[in-house]
Parts: C-alpha cells; structure tokens; sequence
C-alpha cells in the first residue's frame, strides 16, 4: 500500500484485530469487533458485485469457494447511545 501512496501509519499501534478492538474497549465502547478485509469481502459484499469484480479464471470457483459461509456482522455501541 506504502508503493501506491496509502502509508498505513496507524499499522504499528494496532497491528492486528485484538489491538482493534482493545482501541475500542479502551476508549469507553462497551464492545467492539474488527474484521478484516477477506471477512468483510466474503461476508459483506453482494455476491453478484463480488463475481463481477473477479478475474475471469476465479468467477468460475468463486460460487463454490463461498458456498454455506455463515457471517455475522459486527456490532459496536458507541458510548453516548449506552447511556
């Protein structure tokens, strides 16, 4: 990403999804989750954009790579509604 001139300057002080979430719950939130881009690609995109987006040797796998995939999307409370 640094290449393309997106610096991920906030990569050292959380560098992975606990570090996320603990940035969350430290800050007041009563619960946090973080996913990542794979989770939120397969979980959270229309499967049609996802197929369209595909390169052409993948679009023939990707029905079947998904198949059955269960997500739950996330929930956060931001500390002015809990009150």
């Amino acid at each position: 990403m640094q290449s393309r001139g997106c610096p991920l300057k906030g990569l050292a002080g959380t560098p992975d999804l606990a570090a996320h979430r603990q940035r969350f719950t430290a800050n007041g939130w009563q619960r946090a989750e973080a996913l990542d881009m794979d989770t939120i690609h397969r979980c959270h995109l229309d499967p049609l954009e996802r197929h369209r987006r595909a390169p052409a040797a993948a679009q023939a796998a990707a029905p079947s790579a998904v198949a059955g995939l269960a997500c739950v999307r996330p929930h956060a409370v931001p500390p002015a509604q809990l009150a």
